[in-house]
């Protein structure tokens, strides 16, 4: 996100948003007009409008190809974002989500709605804060089966001042009988960007049960072993400052040796 003018040809208001303008802050951070629905887009493509199939994206092909738009698809990615939450978030907090897909249909049953996330739930002022990850496909959301986890160390977000959020995605195998995908969630508590520590993680694989039976030409709990062209951010009814977004494709072999 360039700090001086955010919205570019890439990065956009998102889909069911309330607010109409960015606001800025007096320490040079942003926040919006509206905070009822807050949503950004991240687009590879600034044209993208479909994945390969439209509504009728196949998981089978999505995993061979390994990707559901183009080549240029988001695979292993890293997103942050930095926040200031004022006062308790409502829903699950806020939602860095991804590599997913565009998609037009009110009803939201398309194939192409698939995507995982990190949770960042800061909606007390008297309890520690929690984090889960979820998998969306499509229409419903699945709760990561290890469950919703109190972050360590303890900390109660709202009303602490700035902290970074990084959500991981990382494709371990894109074998299509044996697909692997690994999801972590870093976090940065004193708001510089310097201290990073790892707060949650799950690796998906069909034997780890996550998810819906077999759907959109998958297998019974698909894994999403393939790329997509969009990233998103969202909260819904907070007051919220943000700063620092950022994108970047990863190399997960290199991660693997740390």
């Amino acid at each position: 996100m360039y700090h001086e003018h955010p919205f570019d040809s890439h990065f956009e208001i998102g889909g069911g948003y309330t607010y109409h303008k960015l606001v800025r802050n007096n320490d040079g951070s942003w926040t919006t007009d509206d905070n009822n629905r807050v949503k950004f887009n991240l687009n590879v493509d600034p044209d993208y409008k479909d994945a390969i199939g439209g509504c009728n994206m196949s998981f089978k092909d999505s995993i061979a190809r390994g990707y559901t738009h183009d080549k240029s698809d988001l695979d292993n990615v890293e997103l942050t974002g930095f926040f200031n939450v004022h006062k308790p978030t409502k829903n699950d907090g806020i939602y860095l989500r991804g590599p997913c897909n565009h998609h037009d249909r009110s009803d939201h049953l398309g194939c192409e709605e698939f995507s995982y996330d990190c949770e960042t739930n800061c909606n007390s002022l008297h309890e520690h804060s929690e984090v889960k990850h979820t998998k969306q496909s499509p229409n419903k959301y699945y709760d990561d089966p290890a469950g919703v986890k109190t972050i360590i160390p303890h900390i109660i977000l709202a009303g602490h001042g700035w902290f970074g959020i990084k959500y991981v995605h990382m494709i371990l195998s894109h074998d299509i009988n044996h697909p692997k995908v690994k999801l972590e969630q870093w976090m940065n508590f004193n708001g510089d960007g310097k201290t990073w520590i790892k707060v949650n993680e799950v690796i998906d694989t069909r034997s780890y049960k996550w998810g819906p039976k077999a759907i959109c030409a998958g297998k019974d709990y698909e894994v999403g072993a393939w790329g997509g062209p969009r990233m998103v951010y969202k909260w819904y009814r907070e007051d919220v400052d943000f700063k620092w977004f950022s994108c970047r494709q990863i190399e997960p072999n290199l991660l693997k040796l740390i």
